[in-house]
């Protein structure tokens, strides 16, 4: 439906009809994950029936619209994000640091983490991010680090910077990041 002409001649092509305007659907970043989480967290919540696959609908014509390092880093996020059924909606967190932890879970970095604990102390620590999990109104983050028996729960909105580590990991085969914050949080 777009009109499209040809143009002869040196400097020749094929353009769209001059005075056309195609529709324009640009998101920044935070927009872009902003829908994408939004979807995920509606549909594992159960906030929406989605019979007629609506959502992954939407989902897949937005990712069509992204450019395509955008929409490496929203496949990162679909990829490496779970939700808990919980209808609760989560504590904000900066959109940078959901990106880049999904991006690391995904690629299987290390990260170096600085974060503020519940009793206001900062930690720094290198860890090995193994899921982000939406769950009761906060995001976590479930990580291991090589000092622990057991990956441990952060809280994503204490997260004061993170920093990929040029090194790699294995995550432990067939761990749930999900199931593990829960059994933590219970």
């Amino acid at each position: 439906g777009v009109p499209v002409e040809s143009v002869r001649g040196r400097n020749g092509g094929f353009r769209i009809t001059p005075g056309f305007r195609t529709p324009s659907l640009l998101f920044t970043d935070e927009e872009a994950l902003t829908t994408v989480v939004g979807l995920l967290l509606a549909g594992e919540a159960g906030l929406l029936s989605d019979a007629d696959g609506a959502a992954a609908s939407a989902a897949a014509k937005l990712r069509r619209t992204l450019p395509a390092p955008l929409r490496r880093r929203v496949d990162n996020v679909l990829g490496a994000v779970t939700a808990t059924g919980s209808p609760v909606l989560p504590t904000p967190a900066a959109t940078r640091v959901l990106l880049d932890l999904a991006d690391a879970v995904r690629e299987s970095h290390e990260i170096q983490l600085a974060y503020l604990r519940s009793d206001g102390r900062r930690i720094d620590r290198a860890v090995r991010p193994y899921g982000v999990v939406a769950h009761d109104g906060h995001w976590y983050l479930v990580a291991g680090s090589g000092d622990d028996v057991s990956p441990r729960v952060y809280r994503v909105d204490r997260v004061l910077r993170l920093r990929r580590r040029d090194s790699v990991f294995r995550a432990p085969p067939g761990f749930d990041a999900r199931s593990h914050l829960i059994a933590r949080l219970a």
